[in-house]
This record gives structure tokens, C-alpha cells and sequence, in this order.
């Protein structure tokens, strides 16, 4: 699995909290990915402290009977942002970037079901907490990662764009692809809460490879 071309490039191209004058020397430094220890790969992130960088993204995937559904986010102007040499803390506090997803599994999804679309809800917000180590003439090491987000995506999904003849249709194909996880919820109201609890993995092709294929 692999982040959308156009939310990789936003991430680690220029939508991200420049810190001119940062002194990287000695402090963590870099794109550290981290999946989810209790859902892996299917709740991953990506946390940016690389250089005068700085940003934060993520995706989790759910399904739906044969749809998938993929919940991507990204922090597009973080407002604050800190690096040491064992921690990193990046957040924002509005207007998160959300897109959604709802594809083919292994079999046909129904094509009422199937949706693209995006937000950047007013109220929406993320923050990570990041634990690693900053190694003298090597690649940094991330040892864990603890991310929340809060979105307000509306009733049924009414601030994601482009809109649809039946929102309820996708928007319950959203819900039902998370309705027994512990780490995504949103319920009727639209609203989104999601956390992870990463660790580290080395998978050169994950959410922060700065290469797609």
C-alpha cells in the first residue's frame, strides 16, 4: 500500500511548517514512518522533522464488506513544532487536509458506494509526539510515535467536496469500514477521531518514501 502521489508530494514538498535558523545539528532530523501496533499497516504515519521541515501525515484503511475505504490526512500549514535530540512534537490546530477514499477491494465495490473526495474542515486538528534517537553520522532513528486527530466532516460528510445525488450512501460505506476499530471512530454527526500508536518499521516503499512506485 502507498500514500496518493498527490498527498506525498504535498507532504514532503513544501506544504510544511518552514523553520528558518533551526539548528538540525544534534536534534532528530528527518522523515520518520511508524505504523500502528495494534493495526499496522492500515494506520500508518509519517512525521516530518526534516531539515527547516516540518509536518505530519497520515492514512488509515478500513473495508466495508468489497469497498475499501482509505482515510488519507496531512497537516498543510502546522502552526508549531519542536525537535530535540530524543523527541520531536509537530501540530496544527485547523484545517487539517482529509481526503477519502472508497475503492475496490479484492472484488467489486458497488459503484453507488465508490467516492473521491476531500475536505479541510475549519475544525480540524492534529498533533504528534515522536521518541527517537539522533545518531552522529547516520540516519536518525525513530523508537515510537503517538498521533491523535479530530475532524468535524459534517453530517453525512457534508464537507467533503465533490458532492454526490446520496452522501448518506458513502458516508455509511465510512462508517461501517470503522465501526469496530478502537483507533478510527465517527460517528453520525460526521465527527472523526483517530489516533496512533506507532512503532518503527523500515519498509522503504511505506507512507514516507519520498518515491512512489
Amino acid at each position: 500500500m502507498h500514500i496518493r502521489k498527490t498527498a506525498l508530494a504535498l507532504l514532503l514538498a513544501g506544504l510544511l511548517l518552514p523553520a528558518a535558523g533551526w539548528a538540525q545539528e544534534g536534534r532528530l532530523n528527518g522523515n520518520f514512518y511508524t505504523e500502528d501496533e495494534t493495526q499496522q499497516d492500515d494506520n500508518e504515519a509519517c512525521t516530518s522533522v526534516d531539515g527547516t521541515d516540518f509536518g505530519i501525515g497520515g492514512r488509515v484503511v478500513g473495508l466495508d464488506g468489497d469497498c475499501k475505504v482509505s482515510l488519507t490526512y496531512f497537516t498543510v500549514f502546522p502552526h508549531k513544532a519542536s525537535a530535540t535530540n530524543s523527541s520531536a512534537k509537530v501540530s496544527q490546530s485547523s484545517h487539517v487536509f482529509v481526503e477519502v477514499t472508497i475503492e475496490d477491494d479484492e472484488a467489486f465495490c458497488p459503484t453507488e458506494n465508490k467516492y473521491v473526495g476531500s475536505a479541510e474542515p475549519e475544525d480540524c486538528k492534529a498533533i504528534v509526539s515522536l521518541k527517537g534517537t539522533s545518531v552522529a553520522q547516520a540516519d536518525d532513528e525513530v523508537q515510537s510515535s503517538k498521533l491523535t486527530m479530530s475532524c468535524d466532516l459534517g453530517r453525512d460528510g457534508d464537507e467533503l467536496g465533490p458532492n454526490v445525488p446520496t452522501p448518506e450512501v458513502q458516508f455509511q460505506t465510512i462508517v461501517n469500514a470503522f465501526a469496530n476499530r478502537d483507533d478510527v471512530k465517527l460517528d453520525s454527526k460526521g465527527r472523526l477521531k483517530l489516533t496512533h500508536a506507532g512503532v518503527p518499521d523500515p519498509d522503504p516503499n511505506a507512507l514516507c518514501a519520498t518515491e512512489v512506485p
